[in-house]
């Protein structure tokens, strides 16, 4: 019995034995995976996925009701105004609040050439509208009047059917009296028939500050203001000078012929009336760049029309001329003359020579082209004979055309030393607040000083007469004093320079 337990017991603890030894076997032969590289289950899907078609309806609500529902404070832009409303001075409040500034790209924000007023027409009117809202914005950032280091006052008394028209008027006024008081100084302006258009659109910026003095109501809806203007020098200069209108005058001024050419009735294209001036202005030393100007034609009397004129001048001034000449010459046919001749008389023979005689007629101007001042007309006539037409109409060219040419360059050579190159030899004079009918009383004012006093018109702009005065050398004369001591106008004298006089008419 003890050895059958015995054996029992060997029985049981081999089985362990050899289970274990199995265990430990499997353990090495077999690799599997574990928990964390094992893929995931896929997740247990209660319901079935739901398409679109059967998906329940949503409704909508309106779009202000959503808004009030859920509380949110929607900033809903307001539609852009019409053209209509844009030209419509009384809503420009509203506007401001509507209108968007237009971001626009380094190249769209380039200034406006002066001479490309086309330029300008590419804006829409709601552009339009939104740049003029961002120079008002500009405005409102400028810098405090003191910190402004030029600063220039005026005051106006208008009249007009509403204040904003009066204030506009005075606004215009006083930028253009402040650019003519760069005529005071070694400049001149460019584009002036372009500068009073720009300045109604694009000027206000520049208006420091403005003050209602007194107003009055009229009859007939009339409203009557004393407006004080003040113009930021320093801000409105650079301005000028970016947009080009700002130029400096050349020693001697450089010359453009442009001159109509008739021979016997008909149009002569070769030039050679504008040959032989052109020629004849070189020999006296000044430039002439004819042949740059490339509208109108320099075979054209730019002086026909004022339109033609007008152009004639804006293409001058890109291309760097200060004067125009231009203006028709005429040849024409004479009848055939028989003329006696002395020797043939002396010898005894009577007989006479044939000539062929050609008359040439010249109605030639000269003009400022920056202002359009006529500094000098001339007309001439000279007729010639010889043994050919072609002969007698270059022997009455030559002759007319360099006499006349002499002429122009004498006074041209005497106006630009005594007016645009100004060396501080001779008194410069400007006077502000001045009207065109006050100009010939003060000229002969300052003339009456004596009879050799000469005087010289550089400009007249915006209410601004700028002028240099020649006193004779014989004896010196007091300008400054005599000027104090008049009664008739009476003026406010500022001595800035050594030889420079500010005036203001009281």
């Amino acid at each position: 019995m003890f050895s059958s337990l015995i054996h029992r017991l060997l029985r049981i603890g081999g089985a362990l034995l050899l289970g274990c030894l199995a265990t430990f076997a499997g353990a090495q032969v077999t690799d599997p995976v574990s928990e964390a590289d094992a893929p995931p289950e896929p997740p247990v899907i209660d319901d079935p996925i739901t398409t679109d078609d059967q998906a329940p309806p949503v409704e909508l609500l309106p779009y202000e009701e959503s808004a009030q529902e859920l509380d949110v404070d929607l900033d809903v832009p307001a539609p852009p105004p019409s053209p209509t409303e844009i030209l419509d001075p009384s809503r420009e409040p509203e506007l401001e609040e509507r209108m968007e500034p237009v971001v626009q790209s380094p190249v769209e924000n380039r200034p406006i050439e002066i001479f490309d007023p086309g330029k300008g027409e590419e804006l829409t009117p709601i552009q339009r509208a939104a740049l003029s809202q961002a120079q008002r914005r500009a405005a409102l950032e400028r810098r405090s009047l003191a910190d402004i280091q030029n600063l220039v006052t005026y005051e106006y008394e208008l009249a007009g059917t509403s204040e904003q028209e009066i204030l506009r008027e005075a606004m215009v006024r006083s930028l253009k009296s402040a650019a003519g008081r760069l005529y005071f100084g070694n400049y001149y302006l460019l584009g002036l028939d372009l500068l009073d258009p720009y300045l109604r659109q694009h000027g206000r910026p520049f208006i420091a500050s403005v003050d209602v003095l007194e107003r009055r109501f009229l009859p007939n809806d009339q409203i009557w203001l004393h407006v004080r203007m003040s113009v930021n020098l320093d801000d409105f200069y650079k301005e000028l000078d970016a947009k080009q209108f700002i130029a400096r005058p050349n020693l001697l001024p450089n010359v453009g012929v442009m001159i109509h050419e008739i021979i016997e009735g008909q149009p002569d294209p070769t030039g050679q009336a504008r040959a032989r001036v052109e020629r004849a202005l070189e020999e006296n030393l000044l430039q002439t760049y004819s042949e740059r100007m490339r509208q109108p034609d320099t075979n054209t009397d730019a002086s026909a029309t004022p339109m033609l004129l007008q152009q004639a001048r804006l293409e001058a001034q890109r291309q760097d001329i200060d004067v125009l000449i231009t203006g028709t010459v005429t040849v024409t046919e004479v009848p055939l003359q028989q003329i006696y001749t002395i020797e043939a008389f002396q010898q005894g023979d009577i007989f006479y020579d044939r000539y062929t005689f050609r008359e040439v007629k010249a109605d030639l101007d000269m003009y400022r082209v920056d202002n359009g001042e006529l500094l000098l007309s001339l007309t001439d006539r000279y007729p010639a004979a010889a043994d050919t037409a072609r002969d007698a109409m270059n022997a009455a060219l030559d002759e007319l055309l360099i006499r006349m040419t002499q002429r122009f360059a004498d006074h041209l050579r005497e106006y630009w030393t005594a007016t645009m190159a100004y060396k501080g030899e001779d008194y410069r004079v400007m006077v502000s607040g001045v009207a065109p009918e006050q100009i010939p009383g003060i000229y002969g004012l300052v003339q009456s000083l004596d009879p050799e006093v000469k005087v010289y018109e550089k400009s007249f702009y915006g209410g601004v007469l700028v002028f240099n005065v020649v006193l004779p050398e014989r004896a010196p004369l007091d300008l400054e004093g005599f000027l104090r001591q008049s009664h008739e106008p009476q003026f406010v004298v500022n001595r800035v320079g050594r030889r420079q006089l500010q005036l203001e008419v009281l």
